[in-house]
Protein backbone atom coordinates (compact mmCIF):
# COMPACT_ATOMS: atom_id res chain seq x y z
CA UNK A 1 0.00 0.00 0.00
CA UNK A 2 2.70 2.36 1.25
CA UNK A 3 4.04 1.45 -2.21
CA UNK A 4 1.03 2.70 -4.77
CA UNK A 5 0.73 5.83 -2.00
CA UNK A 6 -2.23 4.03 -0.56
CA UNK A 7 -4.09 4.33 -3.75
CA UNK A 8 -5.30 1.11 -3.62
CA UNK A 9 -8.19 -1.06 -1.24
CA UNK A 10 -6.85 -1.50 1.85
CA UNK A 11 -9.09 -4.49 2.20
CA UNK A 12 -8.70 -6.10 -1.23
CA UNK A 13 -5.04 -6.30 -0.31
CA UNK A 14 -5.17 -7.09 3.15
CA UNK A 15 -7.65 -10.39 1.76
CA UNK A 16 -4.82 -11.31 -0.87
CA UNK A 17 -2.08 -11.40 1.64
CA UNK A 18 -4.08 -13.03 4.55
CA UNK A 19 -5.44 -16.26 1.70
CA UNK A 20 -1.81 -16.05 0.00
CA UNK A 21 -0.41 -18.56 2.14
CA UNK A 22 -3.66 -21.21 1.96
CA UNK A 23 -3.26 -20.97 -1.95
CA UNK A 24 0.66 -22.04 -2.19
CA UNK A 25 -0.70 -24.89 -0.23
CA UNK A 26 -3.59 -25.59 -2.94
CA UNK A 27 -0.56 -25.44 -5.39
CA UNK A 28 1.62 -28.14 -3.24
CA UNK A 29 -1.56 -30.46 -2.71
CA UNK A 30 -2.29 -30.04 -6.21
CA UNK A 31 1.52 -31.79 -6.72
CA UNK A 32 2.45 -28.52 -7.95
CA UNK A 33 6.37 -28.25 -8.04
CA UNK A 34 8.26 -24.41 -7.30
CA UNK A 35 11.78 -24.16 -8.75
CA UNK A 36 12.61 -21.21 -6.52
CA UNK A 37 10.87 -18.42 -4.30
CA UNK A 38 12.37 -15.65 -6.05
CA UNK A 39 12.15 -11.68 -6.32
CA UNK A 40 11.66 -9.31 -8.64
CA UNK A 41 15.21 -7.45 -8.09
CA UNK A 42 15.47 -6.48 -4.36
CA UNK A 43 11.67 -6.64 -3.59
CA UNK A 44 10.23 -9.43 -1.32
CA UNK A 45 10.69 -12.73 -2.05
CA UNK A 46 6.77 -13.57 -2.96
CA UNK A 47 7.41 -15.07 -6.42
CA UNK A 48 6.67 -18.49 -6.59
CA UNK A 49 8.34 -20.02 -9.68
CA UNK A 50 6.69 -23.09 -10.99
CA UNK A 51 9.05 -25.53 -11.88
CA UNK A 52 8.80 -25.77 -15.46
CA UNK A 53 6.58 -22.11 -16.02
CA UNK A 54 3.34 -21.83 -16.87
CA UNK A 55 3.23 -24.33 -18.85
CA UNK A 56 3.91 -27.36 -16.73
CA UNK A 57 1.25 -25.92 -14.59
CA UNK A 58 -1.46 -26.44 -16.60
CA UNK A 59 -0.33 -29.34 -18.59
CA UNK A 60 0.98 -31.37 -15.76
CA UNK A 61 -1.49 -29.88 -12.72
CA UNK A 62 -4.71 -27.61 -13.76
CA UNK A 63 -5.84 -29.49 -16.59
CA UNK A 64 -5.92 -32.87 -15.49
CA UNK A 65 -7.50 -31.74 -12.24
CA UNK A 66 -10.14 -30.33 -14.07
CA UNK A 67 -10.53 -33.17 -16.36
CA UNK A 68 -10.97 -35.29 -13.04
CA UNK A 69 -13.68 -33.38 -11.75
CA UNK A 70 -15.43 -33.50 -14.60
CA UNK A 71 -15.16 -29.25 -16.06
CA UNK A 72 -16.35 -28.90 -19.62
CA UNK A 73 -13.47 -27.07 -21.26
CA UNK A 74 -14.54 -24.61 -24.12
CA UNK A 75 -11.83 -23.59 -26.33
CA UNK A 76 -11.99 -20.52 -28.71
CA UNK A 77 -15.20 -19.35 -26.84
CA UNK A 78 -14.91 -15.97 -25.87
CA UNK A 79 -17.24 -14.51 -23.11
CA UNK A 80 -18.88 -11.43 -25.11
CA UNK A 81 -21.70 -10.47 -22.08
CA UNK A 82 -22.64 -11.04 -18.70
CA UNK A 83 -26.30 -11.14 -18.14
CA UNK A 84 -28.03 -10.08 -14.88
CA UNK A 85 -31.59 -10.98 -13.21
CA UNK A 86 -32.73 -9.18 -10.04
CA UNK A 87 -28.81 -7.17 -9.63
CA UNK A 88 -27.34 -10.57 -10.13
CA UNK A 89 -25.08 -12.73 -12.56
CA UNK A 90 -26.65 -15.51 -13.82
CA UNK A 91 -25.05 -16.44 -16.81
CA UNK A 92 -22.75 -15.12 -19.45
CA UNK A 93 -22.70 -15.32 -23.20
CA UNK A 94 -20.35 -16.53 -25.11
CA UNK A 95 -19.51 -16.67 -29.26
CA UNK A 96 -18.56 -20.73 -29.89
CA UNK A 97 -15.92 -20.98 -33.12
CA UNK A 98 -18.73 -21.17 -35.83
CA UNK A 99 -19.57 -17.98 -34.82
CA UNK A 100 -22.72 -18.68 -32.70
CA UNK A 101 -23.99 -17.06 -29.57
CA UNK A 102 -23.83 -19.62 -26.36
CA UNK A 103 -25.61 -19.03 -23.08
CA UNK A 104 -23.90 -20.49 -20.50
CA UNK A 105 -26.30 -20.80 -17.06
CA UNK A 106 -24.27 -20.23 -13.63
CA UNK A 107 -24.71 -19.15 -10.44
CA UNK A 108 -21.73 -16.80 -10.67
CA UNK A 109 -18.79 -16.18 -12.73
CA UNK A 110 -15.23 -16.05 -12.18
CA UNK A 111 -13.92 -12.74 -14.41
CA UNK A 112 -10.07 -14.21 -15.09
CA UNK A 113 -9.59 -12.42 -18.79
CA UNK A 114 -6.02 -10.80 -18.13
CA UNK A 115 -5.37 -7.21 -18.30
CA UNK A 116 -5.82 -4.35 -21.11
CA UNK A 117 -2.42 -3.51 -22.48
CA UNK A 118 -3.91 -4.75 -25.83
CA UNK A 119 -6.44 -2.44 -26.20
CA UNK A 120 -5.51 1.18 -27.02
CA UNK A 121 -8.55 2.79 -26.06
CA UNK A 122 -8.72 1.63 -22.42
CA UNK A 123 -4.85 2.72 -21.90
CA UNK A 124 -5.93 5.74 -23.05
CA UNK A 125 -8.65 6.03 -20.59
CA UNK A 126 -7.18 4.50 -17.64
CA UNK A 127 -3.21 4.98 -17.64
CA UNK A 128 -0.78 8.07 -18.45
CA UNK A 129 1.51 5.45 -20.02
CA UNK A 130 3.21 6.26 -23.57
CA UNK A 131 2.63 2.88 -25.59
CA UNK A 132 5.24 3.79 -28.07
CA UNK A 133 7.89 4.07 -24.85
CA UNK A 134 6.53 0.88 -23.64
CA UNK A 135 6.86 -3.14 -24.84
CA UNK A 136 4.67 -5.56 -23.88
CA UNK A 137 6.00 -8.25 -23.00
CA UNK A 138 2.72 -10.44 -22.04
CA UNK A 139 0.73 -13.01 -23.14
CA UNK A 140 -1.17 -11.47 -26.49
CA UNK A 141 -4.86 -10.94 -26.36
CA UNK A 142 -5.56 -8.55 -23.19
CA UNK A 143 -7.96 -6.38 -24.84
CA UNK A 144 -9.39 -5.83 -21.21
CA UNK A 145 -12.89 -8.59 -22.47
CA UNK A 146 -13.49 -8.94 -18.70
CA UNK A 147 -13.16 -5.03 -17.74
CA UNK A 148 -15.58 -3.97 -20.34
CA UNK A 149 -17.91 -7.09 -19.56
CA UNK A 150 -17.98 -6.07 -16.04
CA UNK A 151 -18.20 -2.09 -16.38
CA UNK A 152 -21.13 -2.50 -18.66
CA UNK A 153 -23.36 -4.49 -15.69
CA UNK A 154 -22.41 -1.58 -13.94
CA UNK A 155 -19.01 -3.03 -12.18
CA UNK A 156 -17.73 0.06 -10.13
CA UNK A 157 -14.22 1.76 -11.43
CA UNK A 158 -12.05 4.02 -9.58
CA UNK A 159 -11.24 5.37 -13.16
CA UNK A 160 -7.70 4.64 -13.11
CA UNK A 161 -5.60 1.40 -13.45
CA UNK A 162 -1.54 1.21 -13.23
CA UNK A 163 0.31 -1.27 -15.52
CA UNK A 164 2.32 -4.25 -13.72
CA UNK A 165 6.13 -2.88 -15.33
CA UNK A 166 8.38 -5.37 -14.42
CA UNK A 167 12.16 -3.49 -15.43
CA UNK A 168 13.59 -2.36 -18.43
CA UNK A 169 13.95 -4.30 -21.62
CA UNK A 170 15.98 -4.17 -25.18
CA UNK A 171 13.13 -4.55 -27.73
CA UNK A 172 13.04 -7.52 -29.96
CA UNK A 173 15.35 -9.92 -27.36
CA UNK A 174 13.96 -12.89 -25.01
CA UNK A 175 14.12 -11.61 -21.25
CA UNK A 176 16.06 -15.66 -21.36
CA UNK A 177 19.03 -13.67 -23.61
CA UNK A 178 22.14 -12.44 -21.86
CA UNK A 179 22.21 -9.30 -23.72
CA UNK A 180 19.16 -8.35 -22.70
CA UNK A 181 20.09 -8.68 -19.49
CA UNK A 182 23.25 -6.74 -19.76
CA UNK A 183 21.41 -4.25 -22.11
CA UNK A 184 18.05 -3.42 -20.03
CA UNK A 185 19.14 -4.83 -16.40
CA UNK A 186 22.23 -3.90 -14.90
CA UNK A 187 23.30 -0.60 -13.45
CA UNK A 188 25.59 0.02 -15.87
CA UNK A 189 25.64 4.28 -16.76
CA UNK A 190 22.53 5.31 -18.66
CA UNK A 191 22.59 8.48 -21.19
CA UNK A 192 19.71 9.95 -22.54
CA UNK A 193 19.30 11.24 -26.36
CA UNK A 194 21.40 14.42 -25.13
CA UNK A 195 23.51 12.17 -23.98
CA UNK A 196 23.18 13.63 -20.42
CA UNK A 197 22.98 10.88 -17.07
CA UNK A 198 19.90 11.57 -15.09
CA UNK A 199 19.06 8.79 -12.99
CA UNK A 200 20.94 6.44 -10.32
CA UNK A 201 21.21 3.76 -12.27
CA UNK A 202 20.87 1.03 -9.36
CA UNK A 203 17.17 1.93 -9.41
CA UNK A 204 17.02 -1.02 -11.47
CA UNK A 205 16.96 -3.25 -8.34
CA UNK A 206 13.38 -1.78 -8.29
CA UNK A 207 11.52 -2.97 -11.08
CA UNK A 208 9.07 -0.23 -11.34
CA UNK A 209 10.50 2.61 -10.30
CA UNK A 210 13.48 2.15 -13.07
CA UNK A 211 10.23 1.76 -15.33
CA UNK A 212 9.02 4.99 -14.21
CA UNK A 213 12.44 6.58 -13.92
CA UNK A 214 13.28 5.47 -17.80
CA UNK A 215 9.60 6.83 -19.08
CA UNK A 216 10.81 10.05 -18.28
CA UNK A 217 12.64 9.95 -21.45
CA UNK A 218 12.15 9.41 -24.85
CA UNK A 219 15.31 7.27 -25.53
CA UNK A 220 17.69 5.37 -22.87
CA UNK A 221 21.34 4.43 -24.15
CA UNK A 222 23.20 1.58 -21.77
CA UNK A 223 26.54 1.93 -21.81
CA UNK A 224 28.61 -0.61 -22.01
CA UNK A 225 32.82 -0.83 -22.39
CA UNK A 226 34.63 -4.07 -23.14
CA UNK A 227 35.80 -4.30 -19.19
CA UNK A 228 32.52 -4.47 -17.75
CA UNK A 229 31.55 -6.59 -20.92
CA UNK A 230 34.04 -9.25 -20.04
CA UNK A 231 33.47 -8.48 -16.21
CA UNK A 232 29.75 -9.72 -16.77
CA UNK A 233 30.66 -13.05 -18.65
CA UNK A 234 34.07 -14.29 -16.63
CA UNK A 235 32.67 -12.48 -13.27
CA UNK A 236 28.29 -12.97 -13.67
CA UNK A 237 25.58 -10.52 -13.43
CA UNK A 238 24.77 -7.96 -10.37
CA UNK A 239 20.86 -8.17 -11.11
CA UNK A 240 19.95 -10.38 -13.39
CA UNK A 241 16.44 -10.73 -15.13
CA UNK A 242 14.18 -12.27 -12.05
CA UNK A 243 14.13 -15.94 -12.32
CA UNK A 244 15.25 -15.90 -16.06
CA UNK A 245 18.63 -15.29 -15.41
CA UNK A 246 19.29 -15.28 -11.79
CA UNK A 247 21.57 -12.47 -10.08
CA UNK A 248 25.12 -13.84 -10.41
CA UNK A 249 25.00 -15.61 -13.82
CA UNK A 250 27.59 -15.58 -15.53
CA UNK A 251 26.41 -14.23 -19.14
CA UNK A 252 28.37 -16.06 -21.52
CA UNK A 253 26.46 -15.69 -24.23
CA UNK A 254 26.61 -12.07 -24.60
CA UNK A 255 29.29 -11.95 -26.56
CA UNK A 256 27.39 -14.47 -29.26
CA UNK A 257 24.39 -12.63 -29.17
CA UNK A 258 26.01 -9.23 -29.38
CA UNK A 259 27.75 -10.25 -32.72
CA UNK A 260 23.94 -11.82 -33.75
CA UNK A 261 22.52 -7.98 -32.72
CA UNK A 262 25.06 -6.34 -34.35
CA UNK A 263 24.99 -8.42 -37.84
CA UNK A 264 21.11 -7.60 -37.84
CA UNK A 265 21.72 -3.75 -38.08
CA UNK A 266 18.90 -3.36 -35.94
CA UNK A 267 18.68 0.34 -34.27
CA UNK A 268 18.84 -1.54 -30.79
CA UNK A 269 22.64 -1.87 -30.40
CA UNK A 270 25.67 -0.15 -31.90
CA UNK A 271 29.25 -0.40 -31.01
CA UNK A 272 32.26 1.70 -31.76
CA UNK A 273 36.04 1.66 -31.21
CA UNK A 274 35.90 5.43 -29.73
CA UNK A 275 33.92 7.37 -27.27
CA UNK A 276 33.69 9.80 -30.59
CA UNK A 277 32.74 7.33 -32.84
CA UNK A 278 30.34 6.02 -30.19
CA UNK A 279 28.22 9.58 -29.59
CA UNK A 280 28.13 10.29 -33.68
CA UNK A 281 26.36 6.22 -33.73
CA UNK A 282 23.49 7.57 -31.34
CA UNK A 283 23.40 10.56 -32.99
CA UNK A 284 23.95 12.48 -29.61
CA UNK A 285 26.20 16.08 -29.05
CA UNK A 286 29.92 14.73 -28.44
CA UNK A 287 30.99 17.29 -26.37
CA UNK A 288 27.59 16.73 -23.84
CA UNK A 289 28.48 12.82 -24.14
CA UNK A 290 32.14 12.80 -23.47
CA UNK A 291 31.98 15.53 -20.69
CA UNK A 292 28.86 13.15 -19.12
CA UNK A 293 31.93 9.99 -19.62
CA UNK A 294 34.40 12.79 -18.02
CA UNK A 295 32.17 13.63 -14.48
CA UNK A 296 31.11 9.55 -14.46
CA UNK A 297 34.60 8.47 -14.43
CA UNK A 298 35.59 10.91 -11.69
CA UNK A 299 32.76 9.45 -9.20
CA UNK A 300 34.27 6.14 -10.16
CA UNK A 301 37.29 7.03 -9.37
CA UNK A 302 36.85 8.23 -5.73
CA UNK A 303 33.96 5.60 -5.34
CA UNK A 304 31.20 8.21 -4.53
CA UNK A 305 27.95 9.67 -7.32
CA UNK A 306 27.52 12.60 -6.11
CA UNK A 307 25.08 13.34 -8.84
CA UNK A 308 22.64 10.25 -8.19
CA UNK A 309 24.36 8.53 -4.87
CA UNK A 310 24.59 5.48 -7.08
CA UNK A 311 26.43 3.17 -4.51
CA UNK A 312 30.01 2.33 -5.14
CA UNK A 313 29.82 -1.21 -6.27
CA UNK A 314 28.83 -0.47 -9.13
CA UNK A 315 30.29 2.63 -9.96
CA UNK A 316 32.42 1.09 -13.28
CA UNK A 317 34.71 3.60 -15.01
CA UNK A 318 33.98 3.40 -18.76
CA UNK A 319 37.34 3.57 -20.95
CA UNK A 320 37.45 4.65 -24.62
CA UNK A 321 39.21 1.13 -25.53
CA UNK A 322 39.59 0.19 -28.58
CA UNK A 323 36.51 -1.94 -30.22
CA UNK A 324 34.33 -0.88 -27.55
CA UNK A 325 31.59 -3.94 -28.02
CA UNK A 326 28.22 -3.02 -26.65
CA UNK A 327 25.83 0.52 -26.84
CA UNK A 328 22.22 -0.76 -26.26
CA UNK A 329 18.87 1.17 -26.41
CA UNK A 330 16.58 0.45 -23.99
CA UNK A 331 13.06 0.79 -24.20
CA UNK A 332 11.30 1.96 -20.93
CA UNK A 333 9.02 -0.97 -19.74
CA UNK A 334 7.29 -4.48 -19.75
CA UNK A 335 3.49 -4.30 -19.16
CA UNK A 336 2.30 -8.28 -18.38
CA UNK A 337 -1.15 -8.69 -18.59
CA UNK A 338 -1.81 -5.69 -17.03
Amino acid sequence: MEFHNYRVSGPQWKALIDASGDNIQWLLDLGVKFAMVSSPGKGEKTWHVYDGFGDALFDQHFLPKAEELGVEILLNTPGKELVMEDGRIVGVKATTPDKKELLIKCKAAIIATGGFSDDPELVAELTTDDMSQVVNGGTPGHTGDGIKMARAVGAASNGWAIFSKIGLTLENHSVHSHINTAAAMEPSLWVNKFGERYVNEDVIFHYTRAANAVGTQPTTYSIIDSNLLNKMVNEGCYNGFGAYVLPGTKLVDLPGELEEALARGGKNVFKADTLEELADKLGIDRDTFLATIDRYNEFCAMGQDLDYGKDPQYLNEVKPVPSMPSISKSSTSTPWAA
